[in-house]
């Protein structure tokens, strides 16, 4: 029982340590006064760049879902409990499926990640942003949150 335990500990830290790199996000970015397009041109291009690194460690995380979920498994967990840790893994699935979608689209970006429609990339921005979020929120609030156990 230790083994899993140590097991689980190490791999919440690993996913903690990996999803808590902030996600940026154009809603919390300030305006910058004065500024030139081709200045907001490459802050887009570096949000955009931050977020498809982001994007990278979040695909890393799904990745090891089916191992977190194979050692909490032999916990012998309830069929309600099984089903809902399927249900996170679903909903980390299609956020990373948007994203990925956003991603291959790349409106408002050419291939080498360059602005080339700003109100485009500000718009691809935000959505990718978004879906990054809800995997973050699902992987940190939902996917590895533990109940306390109660004695009986």
């Amino acid at each position: 029982m230790k083994v899993i335990s140590r097991s689980t500990v190490f791999a919440t830290i690993i996913a903690l340590t990996l999803v808590s790199v902030s996600v940026t996000s154009v809603f919390a970015a300030s305006p910058m006064l004065g500024s030139s397009t081709q200045n907001r041109d490459r802050g887009l291009e570096a949000k955009w760049k931050n977020e498809l690194s982001a994007l990278q460690r979040y695909k890393f995380l799904y990745g090891q879902i089916a191992k977190w979920e194979s050692v909490w498994l032999r916990e012998h967990r309830s069929h309600y409990s099984r089903a809902k840790k399927n249900r996170y893994a679903n909903e980390v699935h299609l956020a990373l499926q948007q994203a990925e979608m956003i991603v291959a689209k790349h409106a408002g970006f050419d291939e080498k990640g360059n602005v080339i429609d700003q109100n485009q990339a500000i718009q691809s921005v935000k959505n990718l942003s978004m879906y990054l979020n809800k995997m973050r929120v699902v992987l940190i609030h939902k996917f590895n949150h533990r109940h306390p156990h109660h004695k009986h």
